[in-house]
């Protein structure tokens, strides 16, 4: 992945920020519903508005045809891992983090 880094952010390629999103939707996945008004609490509290996580998982499934099927799952699979993790640990403060990343990479993967 070619990551150009600048004031604290880091911009992918589109590439990469598409294929990542795939990870970040497998991730929102394994989120419970009953742990989401806390992550939404969270997100908002590190400026991050809940709407703004809301279009990865369909963003995410449209480019899941246009990857390699073996790439996709392996994305899919770790985004999974990581999910589980901090639900098993309950660490909505880690769970909102990941999802603010994932709002950045939601919009490296749209620009032209």
């Amino acid at each position: 992945m070619i990551c150009v880094c600048a004031l604290g952010g880091c911009v992918k390629s589109k590439k990469d920020a598409q294929i990542e999103l795939i990870e970040c939707a497998a991730f929102q996945s394994e989120i419970p519903q009953s742990l989401m008004e806390m992550v939404y609490k969270e997100l908002r509290n590190i400026g991050v508005e809940p709407v703004e996580i809301q279009a990865i998982p369909t963003l995410a499934n449209a480019y899941t045809a246009k990857f390699d099927r073996t790439e996709v799952s392996a994305r899919w699979n770790k985004g999974v891992t990581a999910g589980k993790g901090l639900v098993e640990k309950r660490d909505v403060a880690a769970i909102a983090k990941y999802l603010k990343s994932c709002v950045g990479t939601f919009k490296d993967a749209l620009r032209d």
